[in-house]
């Protein structure tokens, strides 16, 4: 270095010695010019911690990594990160249980570990391999390695490996198949992620009430359903609906107004069930009589399984159905065959005779006897409020096919061509009728398409008020396969218009989280679920979306 002035020294090291002459080196001065005596080297490095890394490099004296109030500056801390692994060991990659990727003990002036390569050393690093789990998370729960982000090298980061319960350390465990994991950083700076995921459009879950016709001419056809429905029908219902199928079914019947005899307008027998059998059990209690003075009930009876409103003069029932008490205590249900939301509604009417207040005249009540009787008008609103669908099945008789043809062109029962489902025939064939039906409803039969997003109701560890599924903050329609106008007609940013039940939607999520800051110092696991919904709210398909929310970015450096 270039000293000062200094004395005559036999030998000038380079400290000062306040001789006023240039020292040429070996006690000779000869003017200012540099010293060319015996170099001894550059200055010793120093190490004050003793964990193998220079205090240049630890940026002494200012630098401090750690958090804790009245911390030490890393050239003096042993663990800067405070992660507890000593940066002795961080330093050269020798994390506990993998020893055998470390390096060689550092000498005082050799470069620290980087794993992740994005400037912070190791031991300045919370988070090393950068994957979302802190190394203290790593060294002391999850026991994997914290300079590599798949530890087991089976594709699956060891962040979602241990957020979804699969071990991070063995290949052959993995998380479920098509299980969706979505990492999202509070305020992560790279910004939103979008995904994009494909569903189905068939109905998978209805409720279907049968409404027998049981005025004195139906005693064959009422035999046939006794014969069939848990044998035929019911089997034949849960091909057509396919895996998945979610099916309830219930039993009642009609006759005409209670206007003396054994006349009623409606009878439930059975309750909406999941158990096909109670509806089976129930036809035992089938038995035509009366009748032979047509019109009959059906209008009135529809109305009312819809609705849950009654007339005293209908018979059988009051005023108005009380949904707690008359359907099990399920306060959600509606209508007095106990429908639920979130399913098809489907009536599948079995008669033979002409209806009270038909299509002929829709807003005419033409029954004086029952003055309030539901008119067709209201019929076909209270079909389309609840988005039913309606399936005739009628026994040779022109009057009753008319009227069904009528209600499912107005219900908007349509099979894939747009035209009325209804179906007439012998006694014999109405098990293969409604059949046929459910299968034209279920793979034939457009619907509109939408989504919505569904949080987890257990979840506790969000701010008052926030759900989960608020992760997505966006899912719109993006394509459907086949492309329209084949496979649908057109979508806008909710909706896929007129879909063909053979149709793939696929829907774009986009991610982000600005509002979860995670301060627990673990990986944080959440759940939310992508519904697609049909007619009358239907779910059509799903998928659970598995949200990991890392320890907070704002304490890991790098």
């Amino acid at each position: 270095m270039p000293n000062a002035r200094d004395a005559v020294a036999p030998l000038d090291l380079g400290a000062p010695d306040g001789s006023t002459r240039v020292d040429a080196g070996a006690g000779v001065d000869a003017g200012f010019v540099v010293d060319v005596g015996i170099d001894t080297g550059p200055p010793p490095c120093r190490d004050e911690d003793g964990d193998g890394i220079s205090d240049d490099l630890e940026g002494s004296p200012f630098l401090r990594t750690a958090m804790a109030a009245g911390a030490m500056p890393d050239y003096q801390n042993t663990d800067s990160d405070e992660d507890g692994v000593p940066d002795v060991d961080e330093a050269r990659r020798n994390y506990p249980g993998f020893a055998s990727a470390a390096r060689p003990a550092l000498t005082c002036g050799d470069l620290p570990d980087d794993c992740d390569m994005d400037g912070y050393a190791n031991q300045r690093d919370r988070d090393a391999d950068n994957d979302g789990l802190t190394d203290r998370e790593e060294a002391m729960r999850t026991h994997t390695d914290p300079c590599v982000a798949d530890t087991d090298g089976d594709g699956v980061g060891d962040l979602t490996e241990s957020a979804a319960g699969s071990s991070p350390t063995d290949p052959m465990s993995r998380p479920p198949a098509g299980s969706l994991y979505v990492t999202l950083p509070y305020m992560d700076p790279m910004g939103p992620q979008t995904r994009s995921f494909d569903f189905s459009t068939r109905i998978r879950s209805a409720d279907i009430m049968f409404l027998v016709d049981t005025t004195g001419s139906m005693s064959g056809t009422i035999t046939a359903v006794r014969n069939t429905l848990s044998t035929t029908i019911v089997p034949g219902i849960v091909r057509a609906i396919g895996p998945g199928a979610d099916m309830r079914y219930g039993m009642s019947e009609h006759r005409d107004f209670a206007n003396g005899g054994g006349d009623f307008a409606l009878r439930v027998l059975q309750r909406l069930d999941a158990n096909p059998m109670l509806s089976q059990n129930a036809t035992t209690r089938l038995a035509a009589s009366g009748g032979g003075d047509e019109p009959e009930s059906q209008v009135a009876a529809m109305h009312s399984l819809l609705s849950g409103f009654g007339l005293p003069q209908y018979g059988g029932t009051p005023t108005r159905m009380a949904t707690a008490a008359d359907c099990g205590g399920d306060a959600t249900a509606f209508g007095w065959g106990c429908f639920r939301p979130g399913r098809v509604p489907i009536i599948v009417l079995f008669s033979d005779a002409a209806w009270h207040n038909g299509t002929a005249m829709p807003t005419t009540n033409f029954y004086s006897g029952v003055p309030m009787a539901a008119t067709w008008t209201q019929l076909v609103a209270e079909f389309r409020r609840r988005e039913a669908y309606f399936i005739g099945i009628d026994v040779l008789s022109t009057a009753t096919y008319t009227n069904a043809v009528a209600l499912a062109r107005d219900s908007r029962t349509l099979d894939g061509a747009g035209m009325p489902i209804a179906f007439r025939g012998s006694p014999s064939s109405v098990a293969a009728n409604v059949i046929s039906a459910i299968t034209t409803l279920a793979q034939g039969t457009r619907q509109d398409v939408t989504r919505r997003g569904v949080g987890d109701p257990m979840e506790t560890r969000l701010a008052a008020g926030r759900r989960t599924d608020e992760f997505m903050q966006r899912i719109v329609p993006l394509r459907g396969t086949p492309a329209a106008p084949a496979g649908f007609d057109r979508f806008d940013a909710t909706t896929f218009y007129n879909v063909s039940p053979s149709t793939v939607v696929t829907f774009e999520v986009t991610f982000f989280n600005d509002f979860h800051r995670n301060t627990s110092g673990a990986a944080q696991l959440f759940r939310a679920t992508i519904e697609v919904l049909g007619r009358a709210s239907s779910v059509l398909d799903t998928i659970q979306v598995f949200v990991i929310v890392p320890a907070d970015a704002n304490s890991t450096p790098g």
